[in-house]
């Protein structure tokens, strides 16, 4: 239940600032006073909790039990109860729950320079000093005599350059070989597997991390995609599928698909592109992005039982992506610093504790540390922390009902909508 003292040392110091509390509602705080709300109640009652600043002495309770000021709730007194307690227990799920200590990933990606040479690696979207740029950073730092690829967009290839001419320096037995390509287009990700197929008889590692949130509306490239889908979705499969026969011939392949993996809500599912105007919306391209990623990505694991695939929700992480989201007022809090994410990255690319059950291979799971779970459809659904998340009161239900299918034929029936295009381009 614990995964370190901090954990165990949060849990008890809730627990004591918290116990008065309860005790006070259970014995004064519903006997008398004016009508109050108690939806209200319970939610300011849990943000004073969140924000820690509830004491024994200074609580809600006794605030609610001074005389003139005490609730009297208009619903049953046990329901309401049971509601505060709920939420309460929820808050301390939140703290407790096990967590990859960065020490432990640290530890462990300093091992990553004992694996045998010759690792091939394939990073899109590990550009504009985002995350996967960072984990390319801390990947290449400690890879032997490795042969990395990465891609960067014709405008950003020079930045990119820079930042892959300081690798080189500082691993000068790994070969990083640029390909510029724009991943928005689903033609250029043909271009992209050719360059590594051309000189590689396998991959052990692809991390996709493009994306981004298309705040000023959808702006459809010249094959009709919006481009906040197709780099997050469209363009990442499709290098996922042309690449399988690379991974397949490695002995331990990864996928690490950094994007909202947990995530998964409700679609539209009779507009999965988001075609109609009156469907389309930033926050609605992002959901069918994640939904559909990890819906295709358990069907593809499901045909090819030794690939790992490892779908990350990074949490808020302090890029410059992440700074423009400051001029529509959205700017999450608790950002994680953009070297810890690629450091977490770097350790989700390669850790043992992802793979799949009998093909290790890769950097063995650091002592003390326990497994995570699959989701149901077989892939690894990690939290910023690096433990599984369980998502399967959304993603049961589109099982069953075979909308993996659907998605995977819509998303087939895209890409040869794109290739005609091309020929008429």
């Amino acid at each position: 239940m614990f995964s370190d003292f901090g954990s165990l040392r949060r849990f008890v110091v809730l627990c004591l600032m918290v116990a008065p509390i309860l005790g006070q509602f259970t014995s004064q705080c519903f006997t008398s006073g004016v009508v109050g709300n108690c939806s209200a109640f319970i939610t300011d009652f849990c943000n004073d909790i969140a924000n820690k600043s509830v004491s024994a002495l200074n609580s809600k309770s006794e605030c609610s039990n001074t005389p003139g000021q005490a609730f009297t709730f208009t619903m049953p007194v046990l329901p309401c109860l049971s509601a505060v307690l709920v939420l309460f227990v929820k808050f301390l799920t939140l703290n407790i729950l096990p967590m990859v200590a960065l020490q432990t990933v640290l530890r462990s990606n300093t091992n990553i320079a004992r694996l045998p040479s010759g690792l091939v690696a394939l990073f899109i979207g590990a550009t504009s000093s985002g995350i996967g740029e960072s984990t390319l950073e801390h990947f290449a730092q400690h890879a032997p005599a490795s042969c990395i690829y990465t891609v960067a967009r014709p405008q950003s290839a020079a930045a990119h350059e820079a930042v892959l001419a300081s690798l080189r320096k500082s691993n000068p037995t790994t070969t990083i070989t640029l390909i510029t390509a724009d991943i928005s287009l689903f033609a250029e990700i043909d271009k992209i597997v050719a360059a590594v197929g051309q000189k590689e008889t396998k991959l052990d590692i692809f991390v996709t991390s493009g994306g981004f949130m298309a705040f000023e509306g959808r702006k459809d490239t010249r094959e009709g995609l919006d481009p906040s889908m197709s780099t997050r979705y469209y363009s990442p499969l499709r290098a996922v599928q042309l690449l399988l026969p690379l991974l397949n011939a490695a002995p331990s392949p990864r996928i690490l698909s950094v994007l909202a993996g947990g995530k998964e809500a409700q679609m539209n599912e009779s507009d999965l592109d988001l075609r109609d105007p009156a469907n389309w919306s930033y926050w609605n391209a992002a959901v069918h992005a994640a939904t559909m990623c990890t819906l295709s990505l358990e069907r593809l694991a499901r045909g090819n039982p030794r690939l790992s695939v490892v779908h990350w929700d990074p949490g808020p992480v302090a890029t410059p992506g992440l700074a423009k989201w400051d001029k529509y007022g959205l700017t999450p809090p608790n950002q994680r610093s953009q070297d810890e994410a690629g450091t977490r990255g770097a350790f989700l690319a390669t850790s043992d504790r992802y793979a799949v059950p009998g093909h290790g291979g890769l950097v063995p799971v650091p002592e003390g540390l326990g497994g995570v779970n699959k989701s149901g459809g077989g892939i690894f659904l990690v939290d910023a922390d690096g433990e599984s998340v369980d998502n399967e009161g959304v993603l049961a239900g589109y099982r069953e009902r075979g909308v993996d299918e659907v998605v995977w034929s819509h998303t087939e029936k895209v890409w040869a909508e794109c290739a005609a295009r091309k020929d008429e381009l």
